[in-house]
């Protein structure tokens, strides 16, 4: 079973190696590195996690 980034951060979070700030900020930093991810599902996953 392959997982993706999404599925690894939110994983993180729920086992409290990183928290919600973190986990955003880290998504910031994909994102201005031109990191193809689908930004509105990650968005959404870190508001419900």
């Amino acid at each position: 079973m392959a997982q993706g980034t999404l599925w690894v951060v939110e994983q993180m979070i729920r086992q409290n190696l990183i928290n919600i700030k973190q986990a955003s900020e880290a998504y910031q930093r994909m994102k201005e590195c031109t990191r193809r991810l689908p930004w509105s599902l990650a968005e959404t996953t870190l508001e419900s996690t």
